[in-house]
């Protein structure tokens, strides 16, 4: 009784101080009554039968010596200890079953199921706000799994309304997140965002140059108008570098592929003319490519002349179209 009551006391203060929760103080006391079985078994068994009484008081017996105290110490501690190993024990085996989890997932389903109420609604801010807190408490691996991906997907989310720095950093813990699930798809899933808003960043800064940006069925087109060059020649604008630059950028980051350079011109001048200036141009913004670190047996360079015109040449305005170097990304 005396050792359960220690016992006692000394759970209220760890539960107190924060050291031991429920479920291991449980532990605990499982562990306390199965060391106090096995104890009084032993007794049971090892204690003789008793004598007859003798009533004559012995002249001798002076009670127990310090030599008897320390040895009931020593073997009270050893049985502490013993208590302690075999909670410790009963608490690692108990926390990968079910039982764990009845302790500390209840929430779990509802923590999830808010979550996925409030991003139906596209309030992703809201969710993420009623999962991460759930993730700081404690619960079973299944549970804090599935509260972590959802997380991931709600900062993917946010991410994609997001712009600049604050999109880079949602994405950021996005990546961070899926990469300690070891979740494959989910970091494919967040690569592949986080490549999406560095092209958006690019176009949105190429369109500044007057560099237009459009889809074609062989791959993301470059189209870099006629006032990047020079009047009438192959020498580059100061401004076309910065341009060319932006467009390398985004075919290093994406290794292997093949990048095809075409040059236009308008109808004006002799075909031979207008052929040797259009394959001039898209040879001097290949040598640019190569220049910012694209492999040159990944690029074609190809003049077609006066063909393939945007638009017709019966304006001035069709015609400075029409005068153009188109850099492709090929699929």
């Amino acid at each position: 009784m005396k050792t359960l009551a220690a016992m006692s006391v000394l759970s209220a203060a760890l539960f107190a101080l924060g050291w031991a929760d429920a479920f291991h103080l449980v532990m605990m006391f499982l562990a306390l009554l199965a060391a106090s079985a096995a104890w009084f078994w032993w007794k049971q068994r090892s204690q003789p039968e008793e004598p007859e009484a003798d009533l004559t008081p012995a002249a001798d017996d002076e009670g127990p010596t310090t030599a008897d105290r320390l040895r009931a110490a020593f073997l009270g501690m050893l049985v502490g200890l013993g208590i302690l190993a075999l909670a410790a024990a009963l608490s690692a085996a108990a926390s990968a079953t079910p039982l764990y989890g009845l302790f500390y997932d209840r929430g779990c389903d509802d923590t999830l199921s808010k979550a996925q109420i409030l991003e139906g609604a596209n309030d992703y801010a809201a969710a993420l706000a009623t999962v991460e807190p759930r993730l700081r408490q404690r619960a079973s691996q299944a549970c804090r799994e599935r509260l972590a991906e959802k997380r991931a997907r709600l900062l993917i989310n946010l991410a994609d309304s997001a712009s600049g720095s604050r999109q880079e950093e949602l994405l950021r813990q996005a990546l961070e997140q899926s990469q300690q699930l070891h979740n494959n798809d989910l970091v494919s899933l967040v690569r592949s965002r986080r490549q999406l808003a560095e092209l958006k960043s690019v176009i949105d800064k190429l369109q500044t140059s007057q560099v237009n940006v459009h889809n074609t069925e062989n791959g993301l087109a470059f189209e870099l108008p006629d006032v990047l060059f020079e009047p009438g020649s192959a020498t580059l604008a100061s401004s076309t570098a910065q341009a060319v630059d932006q467009i390398a950028g985004l075919i290093r980051k994406q290794p292997g592929k093949s990048v095809q350079v075409n040059g236009y011109t308008d109808n004006t001048g002799t075909q031979e003319f207008n052929q040797q200036l259009s394959q001039a141009r898209a040879e001097s913004v290949a040598r640019l490519l190569v220049a910012q670190g694209i492999p040159q047996n990944h690029i074609t360079a190809q003049g077609f002349g006066a063909s393939n015109p945007a638009v017709p040449n019966d304006s001035p305005e069709g015609r400075s179209r029409n005068r153009r170097v188109v850099v492709v990304i090929l699929n």
